[in-house]
Formats: C-alpha cells, structure tokens, sequence
C-alpha cells in the first residue's frame, strides 16, 4: 500500500500463496452466495413482530402503465403521472404476522383531481382482498426550489398529506400488493409517497 498505493503493479506472481487463498475466498463466495441471491425473489417483509407497522416507499416498488418516478436517484423519489385506471404501484411481499392491518398513504393531489378512489390489493395466489377510499385535495410546491441555486438531478421532498385506506386483511406469506385507481374524475390521480400498514393488536 505504501509502495504502490494505486496499486497499477500486479504482485500475484511474487506473492503465490496469498493469490491462491483470496481467489479460493472469492470463488467461495460466488458459489455460495451469488448464485443463491440471484435465485430469490426479492420480497419486503410486512409485520414483523418487531414492529407495530410496516413503511412501503415509493423507492422500493415497481410500477406499471403511464407512472413515472419524480427522479433516478431513489431516495426521496415519488411517484407521479398516474393517468389510467390501468396504472399500477407494486410490492413483493411476505406476510410474516397475518392479520387485518390499517393502511394509510403519504400523496397529494391537485383540487382538479380530488375524488380518485384509491385501492390497496392483496393478491394471494387466485384470492384477492382490498380497502379504498377517495383522495382529497392536498397541493404541495417543491419544497426548497426556490432557494436552490442550479437545478437538482435529485428529486424534490413536497409537503405530503395523509390519508387512510380502510383496514385490509393480510394471510401469512407471499403476495403482491397493488396500488390502483379505480376512479379518476380529473385528468390525473395523486403523486405517490409512501404506504405505511400498521398491524392492529
């Protein structure tokens, strides 16, 4: 390191037995762990005994249609441009205490769109619960535009408000939750921030 600190010189053949057990190490790790991560399927744990509720950011879902993230950058980012009653939000999930949970979300909504009817869907193999409720206005600006001096390529935080989706009936185990509009009176729905469950005693 003191030597060669960007190290540009290969030291592999003058030093044989260090080379032969950091490579073992490396393969060592690729079979055993890459291979088995590549294999999962990526699923969010929902109710953990640990915690009383269960946050679902607009980060960490996937989404369907006309929606669009706020940003490429995750953190902070949300969702937007829902126009269609085909447009989805989606986790992967594992249920791990079932029960009936209550779900709230963080949006707005401009007053021309205020009455989109939002559902929350379990999908559980062919079996499918839901909650909805109707979204109202809540207008938000940028939150620090104005004094930022040159453009961000990171998303704006905004000032979101509340609302509660009803209660939704979870089994133990895999599932997918959806995100959906079932009712779009203006031209779009809301921006998407976060989906909290909390799991009632």
């Amino acid at each position: 390191m003191i030597a060669d600190p960007g190290q540009k010189q290969d030291v592999a053949e003058n030093h044989p037995g260090v080379t032969q057990e950091l490579t073992a190490a490396r393969v060592s790790y690729e079979e055993m762990v890459l291979t088995e991560y590549e294999k999962q399927d990526p699923r969010f744990l929902v109710g953990h005994p640990s915690g009383a509720s269960t946050q679902l950011p607009a980060r960490d879902a996937t989404s369907k249609g006309h929606i669009r993230r706020s940003s490429r950058h995750p953190n902070s980012s949300y969702f937007l441009n829902w126009t269609s009653m085909d447009d989805r939000i989606s986790w992967a999930v594992d249920v791990v205490v079932p029960g009936t949970y209550t779900a709230k979300i963080w949006y707005t909504c401009q007053k021309e769109n205020a009455g989109t009817a939002i559902r929350l869907e379990s999908i559980k193999r062919s079996r499918t619960t839901h909650t909805e409720a109707k979204a109202a206005a809540h207008e938000s600006g940028h939150l620090g535009l104005a004094e930022d001096r040159t453009p961000r390529g990171e998303g704006y935080e905004q000032d979101w408000g509340t609302m509660q989706l009803g209660q939704l009936r979870l089994e133990a185990g895999e599932a997918t939750l959806n995100l959906r509009a079932t009712e779009i009176p203006g031209k779009k729905a809301i921006q998407f921030r976060l989906l909290v469950l909390r799991r009632n005693e």
